[in-house]
């Protein structure tokens, strides 16, 4: 009994280990999904990168994603499935992946109520760079921002935001669903 109850401490102990990432071979990976400037709550979340054909699908512990590191010469594409969406990011490099990320899911259905950053500047249509900054609208509380074009005419827009840990870089694939 008491070689059993040791044998599962150990074995629990090395699971935990893995599960937090202890392990440099696998990295970690934040997620969120905001419906129309809201973050919402969601239970049944899977996320998964495809690389040369191949699909591996995020081990998921506690609140987080973790994905093993994969080689940096090769490009991945992230799919996400979450509240009945499905999307698509296509052609990321394995850096991004492999430094762990914060992904963000997102569907806008009410985008005559997005700001611009050229109205959030005061500019106007005389002002440098107005046509650019007009098409470019700030997206959950002002953290990030997207491109679109003739907003008064869709209905509905997906977004996937990818932003590496401990970078300056930042991804977004968006696409118009109506």
């Amino acid at each position: 009994m008491k070689l059993t109850t040791t044998l599962t401490l150990l074995f629990l102990l090395f699971n935990f280990n893995l599960a937090v990432a202890q392990d440099s071979t696998f990295s970690k990976h934040d997620f969120n999904f905001y419906v129309d400037d809201v973050k919402k709550s969601i239970n049944n979340v899977e996320i998964s990168i495809i690389i040369a054909g191949d699909t591996i699908k995020a081990n998921k512990v506690g609140n987080f994603f973790y994905f093993p590191l994969i080689d940096t010469t090769k490009n991945f594409d992230l799919e996400v499935k979450a509240n009945n969406i499905t999307f698509l990011g296509q052609g990321y490099k394995a850096w991004i992946l492999n430094r762990g990320t914060r992904i963000v899911l997102g569907k806008l259905t009410i985008l005559k109520k997005l700001l611009s950053v050229a109205a959030y500047n005061g500019m106007t249509k005389n002002d440098e760079g107005w046509e650019w900054y007009s098409k470019r609208f700030f997206v959950l509380d002002h953290a990030y921002t997207l491109d679109i074009d003739n907003r008064d005419k869709i209905k509905e827009l997906q977004f996937l935001i990818i932003n590496p840990n401990n970078s300056n870089s930042l991804v977004t694939t968006q696409k118009i669903i109506k």
